[in-house]
């Protein structure tokens, strides 16, 4: 099912199983939430540019409180009402049948 620009939903794949399927809301590393914090802040004050760090914050995680936020600006839904919509659309989709997640290709 096609939702926007290279928005892709495939429902017929296979399940991809990653990890237990848990994820904890708690944040063990406050470090990295406060580095994550600077950078959202930088990122908020000028859209079109992605901060550095990006790239090496997302290799050690994003936490989980973040994850919303971090997602739609890595998926640029600032910049296309479409991409924005279909993340609002999928979201509570997600939440309901996380036990039954697929699989998502932007």
């Amino acid at each position: 099912m096609l939702v926007g620009p290279g928005v892709v939903i495939v429902d017929n794949d296979e399940p991809l199983l990653s990890g237990s399927g848990i994820v904890s809301k708690d944040v063990t590393d406050e470090n990295l939430l406060d580095s994550w914090h600077g950078v959202l802040k930088r990122w908020h004050q000028n859209l079109r540019q992605r901060p550095r760090q990006v790239r090496s914050l997302v290799r050690k995680g994003i936490p989980e409180p973040l994850r919303d936020e971090v997602w739609q600006l890595l998926a640029g839904c600032t910049e296309s009402p479409q991409l924005l919509e279909a993340y609002r659309t999928l979201i509570p989709q997600v939440s309901i049948n996380s036990s039954h997640l697929q699989h998502i290709t932007l």
